[in-house]
């Protein structure tokens, strides 16, 4: 009989044994998760934080480089006006080209047209309605100068400007060829910046959200009509390297954390079935919110602990 208790106390305290440990090893795995979450979540938003400060020195570079070609494209330009009309020829244009240290000039005469130019070819071209220089032909501007952009007949990168004239011509376009500051867009892209988090064996999911103009407004741009600039939609516009193009966004959390400009973090169960750490933080531009950072970390080593 007394055999028989001392079993049952015996059983008793084993069960209250494995229950303890049971319960220790349930709280301490716990434990072990809330721990990695906050790594994880230490560690997405610092990769956020580098495309961030990535594109801020960017930003930097590229509005010293920018400023010191728009003061060259405006000297130029001006310069141009001091050449009576009946005394300008393409031969002169050439001369004066090679001392200003520009790529292309362009003069142009009262029907829009290029009478003037170091290239040949574009002479007779004529600008279309809806071109940047409008404000200069319409005279609401006296001079404009346009962010980077290709040619629109060569496709080179370009910085284009110019500036209106009093000699019997109507404008002087001047170009300056954009190679130091495409290769700082190329390097600073969005795609590139989102494209080298990849590199972290821990990332399986990084993209980059802004606001982009509808398809509409954006073939009317392409095509130098006007355009409704407020028509934006929130688009998944680099990062999703299976996809092509931009990709129309509407996660809720998201789109809150672009509104309040908050970081947001969480557990995710990704489409394939696996499971993941998600980090949204802004995405900032001239200091100010332009979207959203969404980078999904590898829950592998959590599952193995």
């Amino acid at each position: 009989m007394g055999m028989k208790l001392q079993t049952k106390i015996a059983t008793f305290t084993v069960i209250i044994i494995v229950i303890v440990s049971a319960l220790l090893t349930y709280q301490s795995s716990q434990q072990l998760k809330s721990a990695m979450y906050v790594e994880l979540e230490r560690q997405g938003y610092q990769l956020g934080e580098s495309v961030n400060q990535k594109v801020a020195i960017s930003e930097s570079f590229y509005d010293t480089v920018d400023q010191l070609m728009a003061e060259k494209i405006l000297l130029a330009s001006e310069a141009m006006n001091l050449i009576p009309e009946e005394l300008m020829t393409n031969e002169l244009v050439d001369a004066y080209l090679n001392k200003v240290s520009v790529d292309e000039i362009y003069v142009i005469n009262q029907n829009r047209e290029i009478a003037y130019s170091n290239i040949r070819d574009y002479i007779g071209w004529q600008y279309p309605v809806g071109h940047p220089l409008d404000p200069v032909f319409n005279g609401t501007e006296h001079s404009i100068i346009e962010d980077v952009r290709a040619d629109i007949i060569s496709g080179n990168m370009l910085k284009y400007g110019g500036s209106a004239m009093d000699n019997g011509f109507l404008a002087t376009q001047v170009g300056i060829k954009a190679t130091v500051i495409s290769d700082i867009l190329d390097e600073f892209s969005a795609s590139q910046l989102m494209n080298e988090l990849y590199d972290n064996p821990m990332v399986v999911k990084a993209f980059l959200v802004t606001m982009e103009l509808t398809q509409e407004e954006q073939d009317k741009k392409l095509a130098l009509q006007d355009y409704d600039d407020t028509k934006r939609i929130p688009v998944i516009s680099a990062g999703l390297q299976d996809e092509e193009g931009y990709v129309d966004y509407t996660d809720e959390v998201g789109l809150g954390v672009m509104s309040s400009g908050q970081q947001v973090s969480r557990p995710i169960v990704r489409d394939d079935g696996t499971r993941g750490y998600e980090v949204l933080m802004p995405y900032t531009k001239d200091g100010k919110t332009a979207g959203l950072i969404t980078i999904v970390l590898s829950l592998d080593n959590l599952d193995k602990q």
